[in-house]
């Protein structure tokens, strides 16, 4: 059982100040990680701008279906294992002591792999249900009853599933710790305050989410000034990007934190 008068909105958001130093603490990793994909994110950029203009040498080949796909896929995997790297190494230096080397970056451990494909399996399943959920929801209505009724089942239980993975939080902040991330003990601790886990969580995902459309617009007007402030463009996109993704972590741990002193 939890103490609800400590576990409140106000206690996870006052752990969540207290804990926020650590974010600015951790700055090495955050700026080392971003300095390495401001290169690729430009690449992407420039290769994508000069191929939309000419088909051929370089461009005609990789405008070949199979080819471009490939690169696609080489590019979303080697940006993608970046930003999870991040995350572990930035998590292992904010809260489990493990000051960040330069060497993290190309040496992998089984423990570090793990960490890696729990955070990605995590986000996969909640960004799967989200997207199952906003083209059923929107799309055109079926004049068959019953295939509506299959449609409104699948969105009711993916939402469900992703207010679950919200509840759910804390078992990040777990694993990473290397403790055990028990989702039945967490969802037992959270019984009677599961709305604080929930609105906590969308409240810092739509902060997130206005302050980098925000901050896209300024770039975006800061970028057409001059060609070379496209690298400034990308590197405090990218830098805010792995930011926020300290921000959410933290927010994790401050969940955990909480359950785990308030437990009786």
């Amino acid at each position: 059982m939890i103490n609800t008068q400590k576990y409140s909105m106000v206690g996870v958001m006052a752990r969540l100040f207290k804990l926020g130093g650590r974010v600015f603490d951790c700055w090495r990793p955050l700026a080392i990680y971003a300095a390495l994909l401001t290169p690729l994110a430009l690449l992407a950029m420039y290769i994508g701008q000069i191929c939309s203009y000419s088909f051929d040498g370089f461009c005609g080949f990789i405008t070949q279906q199979n080819v471009f796909w490939v690169l696609f896929a080489m590019y979303v995997v080697i940006f993608a294992h970046l930003q999870l790297s991040f995350a572990v190494d930035f998590y292992d230096e904010a809260f489990n002591g493990l000051a960040f080397k330069l060497k993290f970056l190309w040496r992998r451990s089984v423990e570090k792999w793990q960490k890696e494909l729990f955070l990605l399996a995590y986000l996969a399943v909640f960004l799967l249900l989200f997207a199952i959920s906003i083209k059923l929801l929107f799309q055109q209505a079926n004049p068959d009853w019953r295939i509506e009724m299959i449609y409104f089942t699948l969105v009711f239980g993916c939402f469900l599933l992703m207010i679950l993975f919200m509840r759910m939080a804390a078992s990040v902040s777990r694993f990473l710790a290397r403790k055990r991330g028990d989702f039945k003990l967490i969802y037992g601790q959270t019984a009677g305050r599961a709305y604080v886990a929930i609105i906590l969580f969308l409240s810092l995902l739509a902060f997130m989410l206005l302050c980098t459309i925000r901050l896209n617009i300024w770039l975006e007007a800061l970028k057409a000034e001059a060609a070379w402030l496209a690298v400034v463009f990308y590197f405090v996109k990218i830098f805010m990007q792995l930011f926020f993704c300290a921000l959410m972590l933290t927010f994790c741990r401050a969940q955990d934190e909480l359950l785990e002193e308030q437990a009786e």
